[in-house]
């Protein structure tokens, strides 16, 4: 059972999950963001810029009175609450400032503004207004977070790491040698001016091999002797994971145009998706009877119409996964000998095994989702299934 911190508000009717770095300054910020009313309502562009400028990032809400009648007022002022301490949120009844920003009520704009990308040379603060679904919460959380990010976060510090988990956008991650800031530093600059061209496509982050950048190395086969190196994934848990897979000289410079082709070559699908994956193995046998599935031969043995398979997903330290191992074992065992005993009825039927740990997965309804993970595979239509049966062998 994981442990979720949460802040509540308004007699218990507002709970915030703080889903940000396990790490005091961060949550001693978040609780400190959380305080006060949803928002602060404002009347002069001056006040608007002046939030602005003493934040990375503000989310305004634009409308006209009655604010009561406005769904789109009910539905920011539901999302502010729940992004309120990762943003200063503002509103405005005031049609002069509507005029003063270029935008017509109602609307829902993110204004950001971060040190870093002034000194890449960007041009500061960066607006973008809301152009749809500003009646409905969650894609206002949505919007506020992809937009209101930084061009590039870097992936190993607290409030960059927060912001970046929040976003539902691809994220393509340049990994960097560790222990060199002067480096690191001249690789986002680079990739900042390439970010602003993908704005609401990609989200861009670095990340260092000594530190937030490990488990990239591992998630995508990679060595720390051979970077810098780009790496993207699509959005959500299950994205589909790509690596640079270009080795030139020009490429390996990582310059602005290396970065935007590989960005341009993922959104326009020309990248193999990579699948990780130990080497094959053996057939099953008498004394080894459970089929084990890697990520090359997943498809083959896991979506094969021709089987019914029970696939268990498991990590090598799961406890529940040790005390199963016997049980699912002899299972296999058994439904090994009444399939020569009697192919026609059983000889469709297998038990399949997959450290989830180190392969891959390319269904997306066949994710770990804890260990083990369960699923039945039904021939013909492949329709899956969660097992959640008798973990005993005559059960299984």
């Amino acid at each position: 059972m994981h442990r979720r911190p949460r802040v509540f508000k308004d007699e218990g009717k507002t709970v915030l999950d703080y889903e940000g770095p396990r790490d005091a300054d961060c949550i001693v910020e978040y609780v400190k963001g959380a305080q006060g009313p949803v928002l602060t309502e404002v009347r002069t562009e001056a006040e608007v810029r002046g939030h602005a400028a003493a934040a990375e990032r503000v989310a305004l809400f634009f409308g006209k009175e009655p604010r009561d009648a406005s769904r789109a007022f009910a539905a920011f002022k539901a999302a502010a609450a729940k992004v309120k301490p990762d943003f200063v949120v503002l509103g405005s009844f005031e049609a002069a400032v509507g005029a003063a920003l270029g935008i017509e009520a109602p609307a829902i704009v993110v204004l950001a503004s971060y040190k870093q990308e002034k000194a890449a040379g960007e041009k500061g603060e960066r607006m973008e207004a809301m152009k749809e679904g500003m009646t409905d919460e969650s894609k206002i959380r949505e919007f506020l977070y992809n937009y209101g990010k930084p061009l590039v976060a870097l992936a190993s510090e607290g409030p960059d790491s927060k912001i970046l988990s929040k976003t539902t956008l691809p994220i393509l991650h340049m990994i960097v040698p560790g222990k060199d800031a002067n480096r690191r530093n001249m690789y986002r600059n680079r990739m900042t001016k390439v970010a602003t061209k993908y704005a609401g496509r990609l989200a861009f982050a670095v990340s260092e091999a000594d530190r937030d950048g490990k488990h990239l190395l591992e998630e995508y086969g990679l060595s720390a002797a051979k970077l810098p190196t780009l790496v993207v994934r699509g959005a959500g848990e299950e994205g589909a994971k790509y690596r640079l897979d270009k080795n030139d000289e020009e490429t390996l410079k990582f310059k602005a145009a290396a970065i935007a082709g590989f960005a341009d070559d993922f959104l326009a699908g020309r990248l193999v998706k990579y699948i990780k994956s130990e080497a094959l193995p053996p057939a099953p046998t008498e004394d080894e009877p459970v089929q084990v599935v890697v990520g090359s031969n997943f498809n083959d043995i896991v979506m094969d119409k021709s089987k019914h398979v029970l696939l268990e997903m498991y990590a090598p330290w799961c406890g529940h996964c040790k005390s199963l191992e016997p049980e699912y074992k002899k299972a296999a065992k058994k439904l090994r000998k009444l399939a020569a005993k009697s192919p026609e009825k059983y000889g469709n039927i297998v038990l399949a095994k997959m450290d989830a740990t180190a392969n891959d997965s390319p269904h997306p309804a066949l994710q770990a989702r804890g260990y083990p993970t369960i699923k039945f595979i039904a021939a013909g239509t492949n329709k899956i299934v969660d097992y959640g049966g008798d973990r005993k062998a005559d059960g299984i």
